[in-house]
């Protein structure tokens, strides 16, 4: 009679630890961040480490996962995990790749530990930054519009070359009208010697 006592004893035994174990595991755990965020351009990568620490209770194990994976992959962001099994307390690295095409702005990948040693939700905030080659681009193509009004200086020195020629016409129409009277002049006293001499000679 005592040994079916104490069978029953162990079998309770064993069914209650299974029982609590399927409810909620045996052990509770957190999720730590080597930083609270982490700043990556378009079309760059980066990692941060985590730990996955036991809270309270025994370390049973638990598996690690990214919560929002799906919608990550989505928006065109990559999340890795080098370790995602082990009794608590365990350490891995987080590499996360953000694709060129992201929208900068602001970004929370989400982790949890389920199994035997479950934990909270634990976010890390994820800054996504323009590309400084974009931010080049975009510079060099608005340049040329600020070049546009230097030329059109040019255009107001050519009136400048004109009236060069319209100051000398007059100088050079004077002189040769100088040069014609002083012929005729002098072609006139030339004709008017002759005259004289022709009559001194006849008288």
């Amino acid at each position: 009679m005592r040994e079916w006592i104490f069978i029953v004893g162990v079998f309770a035994i064993v069914s209650f630890v299974g029982a609590a174990g399927a409810q909620g595991g045996i052990g509770t755990s957190s999720i730590l961040f080597s930083s609270s965020h982490v700043s990556v351009s378009q079309g760059s990568a980066a990692s941060v480490n985590y730990t996955v620490k036991l809270a309270s209770g025994s370390a049973w194990g638990t598996t690690l996962g990214v919560v929002n994976q799906g919608a990550l992959s989505g928006e065109g962001i990559s999340v890795s995990l080098s370790d995602t099994y082990g009794d608590p307390t365990y350490s891995g690295t987080m590499n996360i790749h953000v694709g060129s095409a992201v929208p900068a702005g602001s970004y929370n990948i989400s982790l949890v530990a389920t199994g035997d040693d479950p934990s909270p939700q634990a976010d890390l905030a994820l800054n996504v930054l323009q590309s400084p080659v974009s931010t080049i681009s975009n510079q060099s193509t608005a340049a040329p519009s600020t070049t546009a009004p230097s030329t059109t200086v040019l255009s107001t020195t050519a009136p400048s070359t004109s009236t060069i020629p319209a100051t000398t016409a007059p100088h050079t129409q004077n002189a040769t009208q100088f040069l014609y009277i002083g012929i005729v002049a002098v072609v006139v006293i030339i004709v008017a010697i002759a005259a004289y001499l022709l009559f001194r000679k006849r008288a």
